[in-house]
């Protein structure tokens, strides 16, 4: 099991960056256990060829940047059996790009939540964080 501190900021974009031109996205599937709570912190995620099953929790109540990640790696059938537990699906197109010299992630949503467009920046410190300066 791998544990580690998830620094990370997440906005809503306005548009789809020019940047991800000429990038081959990755299809990334999460399913949220239990599927009865909003956020729920279980994440069974299959993304390309790797399977994972991923708890989150916040570091402080009602903050999400901070969170404790915990990940298993799972086999294909492991992680078919579990999606059985859950209807709770969500499938992104994820690009790696860099945005202001920082690596950003940005997330196409599909089928349900086609559309919708995520940000996500990933630190290694606080004071990393807290430097990002984006458009609002």
């Amino acid at each position: 099991m791998n544990q580690e501190l998830e620094l990370e900021l997440t906005y809503l974009a306005k548009e789809i960056p020019n940047e991800i031109q000429n990038i081959q996205p990755t299809r990334i599937v999460d399913l949220y256990i239990p599927d009865t709570l909003e956020h729920a912190h279980l994440r069974l995620r299959q993304k390309g060829e790797k399977y994972e099953i991923t708890k989150k929790t916040p570091v402080k109540q009602g903050d999400s940047s901070e969170q404790i990640e915990q990940t298993i790696p799972l086999t294909k059938e492991e992680f078919e059996a579990l999606a059985t537990c859950s209807q709770k699906k969500v499938v992104k197109d994820r690009y790696k790009i860099k945005i202001n010299n920082h690596l950003a992630e940005v997330d196409i949503f599909q089928e349900k939540l086609a559309g919708l467009v995520m940000i996500d920046f990933e630190f290694t410190s606080s004071v990393e964080k807290s430097s990002l300066k984006c458009q609002r």
